[in-house]
């Protein structure tokens, strides 16, 4: 019984011809194809290598994973000195500024504590400068054109004397704000719905992709609504707590954690409560206090970032994973056309034999067996219709009965 294509070759001596010679041509195919197969996947596995790695040193494809998280573990603190506030009051219409003559801010700091203390530090305020009471690193954002064409002097800052005070929220502690006292003069020819507050903060911006710097210093400006002549104006300023972790490692991990703040929301509302708190903390304030500005952290949440790039061992598995799937593909190339050369072969060469005669010669099978085309799954059906020969090795005749 002939099972397989490649003991067909081996099964028959073909007249007129050495079948030593016909194996060989095909074997000489096969191998020339698979040489040149293996040439180009090796090329294609460098040139795939290559690009690869370098493209992993270019860092630009982090995974990110983003959350706002609230835990009773993470102190939320920034630092005075660490971020940028700028504040000054303006007309509602032309929003040019106003002088102390018509108002002006008094402010303190206040922390709460869980254990029922609360502590007021007075803040004296002062014309803002670059290097004083702004870091030099702002110089960039606090220029006439980001502020409203405004002069960095005709803003008000916290004195560089209170630069290590502190917004913080720690879930366990307490936490403080920066209460900012509008005060309004009496003998002004202003009433307080002509007056907004212009208030300049940082607002940091995240580029994961830079990835030395993910947070850069950002500002962002906020208009207040005007004052009432009837109520006090209470405005609630939030800002948002940023933590960003990033691994670094090329092999093992190697995690460093960054801070930032953003700006989260601003509200609004009128209030009819007493101020003579006020006036006792600050005995000097003999004018009518139209609004405060409520500086504070969001207590809710914060932005928790985490970023991580690819290591390098899983890179090379990646890599080696591809290679062995250009190989994989090769191998089948080479089976398919090997294989299909050779069949054309085969039928080529049958087609060519004048001696062959379906007519008038006979088909012996081994054994005697008779087989229908249908029963010969392996040969291919194209085969089919040629003769199959047997070979007598013992006496080296060749008979067609």
């Amino acid at each position: 019984m002939i099972e397989k294509l490649g003991s067909f070759m081996y099964s028959f001596d073909f007249i007129g011809k050495n079948p030593h010679l016909f194996i060989f041509s095909n074997h000489r195919y096969k191998s020339i194809l698979s040489f040149l197969l293996s040439v180009i996947i090796i090329l294609l596995s460098i040139i795939f290598s290559i690009l690869a790695i370098l493209e992993y040193f270019k860092f630009k494809d982090p995974h990110i994973t983003y959350s706002k998280y609230n835990d009773e573990e993470t102190n939320r603190n920034l630092v005075k000195k660490d971020f940028l506030l700028m504040f000054q009051l303006i007309d509602s219409i032309s929003l040019k500024s106003l002088d102390n003559s018509i108002g002006y801010y008094v402010a303190e700091l206040i922390e709460f504590y869980y254990n029922g203390t609360k502590v007021n530090t007075p803040l004296d305020i002062e014309a803002c400068e670059i290097g004083k009471n702004i870091d030099k690193k702002y110089q960039d954002y606090v220029n006439e054109k980001s502020t409203f064409g405004k002069k960095v002097d005709e803003f008000y800052c916290i004195s560089s004397n209170f630069e290590n005070i502190s917004l913080f929220y720690d879930p366990k502690v307490g936490y403080s704000s920066i209460n900012l006292y509008i005060i309004f003069q009496k003998n002004s020819n202003y009433t307080p719905e002509k007056i907004k507050s212009l208030i300049l903060t940082e607002n940091d911006i995240i580029n994961h992709f830079n990835r030395k710097e993910p947070i850069n210093n950002g500002y962002i400006f906020q208009l207040s609504s005007t004052f009432n002549s009837k109520e006090l104006t209470r405005i609630n300023y939030i800002f948002q707590y940023l933590k960003y972790e990033s691994d670094d490692g090329f092999i093992f991990q190697k995690s460093r954690t960054l801070y930032g703040i953003s700006f989260s929301d601003m509200i609004s509302y009128g209030s009819k409560e007493n101020t003579n708190d006020l006036t006792t903390n600050f005995e000097d304030i003999k004018d009518s206090m139209i609004g405060v500005i409520e500086l504070e952290i969001n207590k809710s949440s914060f932005d928790n970032y985490k970023r991580s790039y690819q290591k390098l061992q899983s890179l090379l598995a990646e890599i080696t994973s591809v290679i062995n799937l250009f190989f994989q593909i090769g191998n089948h190339i080479s089976f398919f056309l090997g294989d299909k050369k050779m069949g054309l072969s085969i039928i080529e060469y049958l087609s060519s034999k004048n001696t062959l005669n379906l007519k008038k010669n006979k088909i012996t099978i081994i054994k005697n067996k008779k087989y229908e085309c249908s029963e010969r799954k392996v040969i291919p059906e194209l085969l089919c219709s040629f003769i199959i020969i047997s070979i007598n090795k013992n006496n080296h005749d060749k008979n067609i009965i």
